[in-house]
This record gives structure tokens, C-alpha cells and sequence, in this order.
């Protein structure tokens, strides 16, 4: 059966400096990284940019099932409050999440 899980969190940010929140988010979604000035760039890639996912809205995407455990002990090392739910995809969502990482 196709299944994947919907991931939803939150991180409470009091108590952390915004570096910690930056380097947070930066090794969940991955980032752009300019150097010399702007003349060189290069895509760093994240948590999620690691396996197949759907992103919805801030905090809020879908992963194969697969993939989830790898996720979730990533948010939950870092103090997240995680709420996920099991899903059946759509056929195109699914063909999403079945496509090789790039």
C-alpha cells in the first residue's frame, strides 16, 4: 500500500539565539551559499533536499514512510514538537515521492 507521512512542527524560539534557529532551518531545507562577493554560488542541501518530500507550507510536508523515521529524529534532536499523521497521497504526490533524489 502507498503510504507516506504527513510531518507537521513547531520549535519554540525562546531561550534560542537566532543562530540556532538559522542553523536549524538551514539543515532542514538546505540553503544557497554565495562567496566571493556574489560571483560563486552553491546549493548546500538540507534534511529534506536528502530524501523525496513535499513541502506545504512552513513546518508542514510530506515524506515517504519510508524516510520519516530519518526525518523526525532530526526534528526531535533539535527540540521540535512534532505531530505526524500516516496519509494516503494523491497519484501525483505519490509519483513525487517515488522519483529518485536528485
Amino acid at each position: 500500500m502507498r503510504t507516506a507521512s504527513l510531518i507537521a512542527f513547531t520549535m519554540k524560539t525562546k531561550g534560542r539565539t537566532p543562530g540556532e534557529v538559522s542553523k536549524f532551518y538551514r539543515e532542514l531545507y538546505g540553503y544557497r551559499n554565495c562567496s566571493h562577493y556574489g560571483r560563486y554560488h552553491t546549493q548546500i542541501k538540507g534534511v529534506l533536499d536528502k530524501v523525496q518530500s513535499i513541502r506545504y507550507a512552513n513546518g508542514v510536508f510530506m515524506v515517504r514512510k519510508a524516510d520519516a523515521r530519518k526525518v523526525l529524529q532530526f526534528l526531535r534532536s533539535h527540540g521540535a514538537m512534532v505531530a505526524v499523521w500516516d496519509v494516503l497521497p494523491k497519484t501525483k504526490e505519490w509519483k513525487v515521492l517515488q522519483a529518485p533524489v536528485a
